[in-house]
Protein backbone atom coordinates (compact mmCIF):
# COMPACT_ATOMS: atom_id res chain seq x y z
CA UNK A 1 0.00 0.00 0.00
CA UNK A 2 1.50 3.27 -1.00
CA UNK A 3 1.19 5.98 1.57
CA UNK A 4 2.21 9.59 0.77
CA UNK A 5 1.52 13.38 1.84
CA UNK A 6 1.97 15.43 -1.10
CA UNK A 7 2.35 19.56 -0.01
CA UNK A 8 1.73 22.40 -2.34
CA UNK A 9 3.43 25.74 -2.81
CA UNK A 10 3.29 28.09 -5.43
CA UNK A 11 4.96 31.50 -6.50
CA UNK A 12 3.84 34.76 -6.58
CA UNK A 13 1.96 35.49 -10.02
CA UNK A 14 -0.16 32.09 -10.61
CA UNK A 15 -3.13 31.92 -12.39
CA UNK A 16 -5.75 29.35 -13.64
CA UNK A 17 -5.52 27.57 -16.53
CA UNK A 18 -7.56 28.44 -19.43
CA UNK A 19 -10.89 26.07 -20.21
CA UNK A 20 -10.71 24.81 -23.91
CA UNK A 21 -12.50 22.13 -25.12
CA UNK A 22 -10.86 18.75 -24.89
CA UNK A 23 -11.21 15.16 -26.56
CA UNK A 24 -13.06 13.22 -24.09
CA UNK A 25 -9.81 11.20 -23.06
CA UNK A 26 -8.48 13.94 -21.40
CA UNK A 27 -10.90 16.02 -19.47
CA UNK A 28 -10.74 19.13 -17.90
CA UNK A 29 -11.61 19.67 -14.47
CA UNK A 30 -10.61 21.35 -11.15
CA UNK A 31 -7.66 20.83 -9.48
CA UNK A 32 -9.54 20.22 -6.31
CA UNK A 33 -11.19 16.96 -7.96
CA UNK A 34 -7.89 15.84 -9.62
CA UNK A 35 -6.79 15.58 -6.11
CA UNK A 36 -9.33 13.55 -5.07
CA UNK A 37 -9.17 10.63 -8.10
CA UNK A 38 -6.06 10.53 -7.43
CA UNK A 39 -6.36 9.87 -4.06
CA UNK A 40 -8.81 7.31 -4.57
CA UNK A 41 -6.85 5.81 -7.25
CA UNK A 42 -3.34 5.30 -5.59
CA UNK A 43 -4.55 5.38 -2.20
CA UNK A 44 -2.54 8.78 -1.08
CA UNK A 45 -2.96 10.99 1.06
CA UNK A 46 -2.77 15.32 0.26
CA UNK A 47 -2.03 18.04 2.15
CA UNK A 48 -2.41 21.74 0.56
CA UNK A 49 -3.56 25.00 1.21
CA UNK A 50 -7.06 25.48 -0.51
CA UNK A 51 -6.76 28.80 -1.59
CA UNK A 52 -4.23 27.67 -3.61
CA UNK A 53 -6.63 24.92 -5.83
CA UNK A 54 -9.77 26.31 -5.38
CA UNK A 55 -9.97 28.09 -9.19
CA UNK A 56 -7.34 26.41 -10.80
CA UNK A 57 -8.10 23.76 -13.82
CA UNK A 58 -6.40 20.94 -15.29
CA UNK A 59 -6.04 18.19 -17.90
CA UNK A 60 -6.82 14.71 -16.38
CA UNK A 61 -6.84 11.63 -18.04
CA UNK A 62 -6.87 8.67 -16.34
CA UNK A 63 -5.55 6.05 -18.27
CA UNK A 64 -2.37 7.96 -19.31
CA UNK A 65 -0.79 7.88 -15.62
CA UNK A 66 1.31 4.88 -13.81
CA UNK A 67 1.94 6.26 -10.55
CA UNK A 68 0.42 9.13 -7.96
CA UNK A 69 3.36 11.01 -8.75
CA UNK A 70 3.46 10.86 -12.66
CA UNK A 71 -0.34 11.42 -12.09
CA UNK A 72 0.38 14.93 -10.00
CA UNK A 73 3.08 15.71 -12.37
CA UNK A 74 1.04 15.64 -15.13
CA UNK A 75 -1.76 17.79 -13.63
CA UNK A 76 0.41 20.00 -12.65
CA UNK A 77 1.99 21.17 -15.86
CA UNK A 78 0.89 24.61 -16.97
CA UNK A 79 0.09 25.76 -13.39
CA UNK A 80 2.92 27.53 -10.82
CA UNK A 81 2.07 24.90 -8.20
CA UNK A 82 4.85 22.49 -6.82
CA UNK A 83 4.60 19.69 -4.79
CA UNK A 84 6.99 17.21 -2.61
CA UNK A 85 6.33 13.58 -2.18
CA UNK A 86 6.74 12.21 1.14
CA UNK A 87 6.80 8.69 2.37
Amino acid sequence: MLMGCLVFMISFGASPLETRANPPEKEKISLLQAIERISKEYNVFFTFDMTLVTKVEVSYDRNLYKSAEDAISFVLQGTDLKFKFYD
